[in-house]
């Protein structure tokens, strides 16, 4: 690990893999960010898991979250967000344990958020599922600040309740996903989005953004503003604003 101080450990997207239990065993008094896709698992080369078996593997998770509720953040992705509001479809979603999966959320939906901030020695770390674009924020948040990265998680926060604005997440997709909208939302942007000027030029440097969401092959996709992490393994966020691989996938 080197001489690095840990000072968060980041589940990036789950569907049903269960390589979060060596992290948490590696590093058992670590605060942890789970960035949301607890459910709906890929069938291909890679991996083949049931839905079955994911859905024990959330109920697994939930009770992680329970037993350490200051210590655990469970953020939201498209994939949960789309079993609270129905009406609202993304691919591979369960439709013969919906109605379970939904109960379920229901039922621990105080335990989640959208976004979640934390500082560094050297950075405002802003987590969420899919990266919050500041053209996005700006639009669905027009008297809200960017200045910091408390203040946007904040802002995030204060409307997961609003199952309005949950369904909005789900609409707002981008051409880099096949939408028409600007700006791909917190839930659906792209890491292709991110490339560009439009990110540095409009959030504050100190802030960085720490997300999954764009599945990568093999190795996270790591710049100087974002880390996009979702690549069936665990990292850990160091004191110094470093992204470290936490254990073997």
């Amino acid at each position: 690990m080197t001489n690095e101080t840990p000072v968060a450990l980041v589940i990036p997207d789950i569907h049903g893999r269960t390589f979060w239990h060596n992290a948490i065993e590696q590093y058992p008094e670590l605060p942890v960010v789970f960035l949301g896709d607890y459910l709906d698992p890929y069938d291909n080369y890679l991996e083949s898991i049931s839905s079955s078996f994911a859905v024990r593997n959330f109920l697994e998770i939930l009770s992680f979250k329970c037993l350490h509720e200051d210590r655990v953040t469970l953020l939201l992705g498209n994939h949960d967000i789309h079993y609270i509001v129905p009406d609202c479809d993304c691919s591979r979603k369960d439709y013969f344990k919906a109605y379970q999966i939904r109960q379920i959320f229901e039922d621990n939906f105080h335990h989640f958020k959208l976004a979640h901030s934390i500082t560094t020695d050297t950075n405002e770390v802003l987590f969420s599922h899919a990266g919050i674009l500041p053209g996005w924020f700006e639009t669905r948040f027009p008297d809200a600040s960017l200045e910091s990265a408390q203040f946007i998680s904040d802002a995030m926060n204060a409307k997961i309740n609003d199952r309005e604005f949950l369904s909005q997440l789900l609409m707002d997709v981008s051409v880099f996903r096949g939408g028409y909208c600007q700006f791909g939302s917190p839930v659906w942007a792209d890491v292709d989005e991110f490339f560009g000027s439009e990110v540095l030029s409009k959030l504050p440097k100190q802030i960085y953004q720490i997300f999954g969401h764009t599945q990568q092959h093999t190795d996270p996709v790591i710049s100087d503003r974002y880390s996009c992490l979702d690549c069936r393994r665990a990292f850990v966020l160091t004191s110094s604003g470093k992204i470290l691989t936490s254990t073997p996938s």
